[in-house]
């Protein structure tokens, strides 16, 4: 089922939160990882998590790079966690399960 959000319109707004954050130069280096990551052309949520998980799959072949301090990613799993709840058959919530897990995983939990 798809919801009819705008993917762009969403991306807009975290671009727009991540300028106020990080400025201008953060936001022009950023622009090509949608690309770089399968992102670009998803028409509505349904194929934004699709593209997901294929990035998921992805990941789960390369190699390791650390990104965040052990207290940011507990932090986002436990997120991750707290949104996958909300409705778990949801396929967005699924793949935040899932990756929430692999974090505690990876934390030791």
């Amino acid at each position: 089922m798809s919801t009819p959000l705008s993917i762009d319109f969403l991306r807009r707004v975290g671009r727009s939160v991540e300028k106020g954050l990080t400025g201008m130069s953060d936001e022009v280096m950023r622009e090509p990882l949608d690309e770089r990551y399968g992102l670009v052309g998803v028409r509505d949520l349904e194929e934004y998590a699709e593209a997901l998980d294929r990035l998921l799959e992805r990941g789960r072949r390369e190699r390791f790079a650390a990104l965040l301090s052990e207290a940011e990613a507990y932090a986002a799993a436990e997120l991750l966690g707290r949104f996958a709840q909300l409705e778990p058959h949801g396929a967005l919530n699924q793949l935040a399960a899932s990756l929430a897990s692999r974090l505690y995983s990876r934390l030791g939990a």
